[in-house]
């Protein structure tokens, strides 16, 4: 099982995973995948066993192009708690480093927990310093906003 770029043809394929992923994972359109697809393959990578998706995660650059926010990640229920989130995370922050992203910026529902203690254990593992932490309510959900430097 390895982590590659998300490649043209297959944003049904990822919609399909992400479908599956929930309750905190909340799958778009089509046409939002077949844009990540042909646009931000260098920051959206999947991992395959068996010729099926069973991880996927998206970034997608700021606006100054200093940070990479982490938009989507996701793994199959069947795979999880198997180290394959962390592998998913190091492949598209090996990618931001590369580009020359100094930041990884991401959000997660306050009610995540799992997702939380998932971030916080990552940036323990790898000595990330977090730069930033805030809640922010966005519509009727509140967010805590978390920024990392690389």
């Amino acid at each position: 099982m390895d982590v590659r770029n998300i490649n043209k043809g297959e944003s049904s394929r990822v919609l399909r995973l992400v479908e599956q992923c929930g309750p905190y994972v909340a799958p778009h359109n089509l046409y939002v995948y077949w844009m990540l697809e042909n646009y931000y393959t260098s920051t959206c990578k999947v991992m395959e066993h068996d010729s099926e998706l069973i991880g996927f995660i998206s970034g997608m650059p700021s606006v100054d192009n200093k940070s990479l926010f982490i938009w989507q990640i996701c793994v199959h229920k069947e795979y999880r708690n198997q180290g394959i989130a962390f592998l998913l995370l190091d492949s598209i922050l090996q990618s931001a480093r590369e580009i020359g992203y100094r930041f990884m910026e991401l959000s997660i529902s306050e009610n995540n927990n799992a997702s939380q203690s998932f971030f916080e254990k990552y940036a323990r593992t790898n000595q990330l310093k977090t730069v930033e932490k805030r809640k922010e309510h966005i519509g009727s959900t509140i967010e805590v906003i978390i920024k990392y430097e690389l």
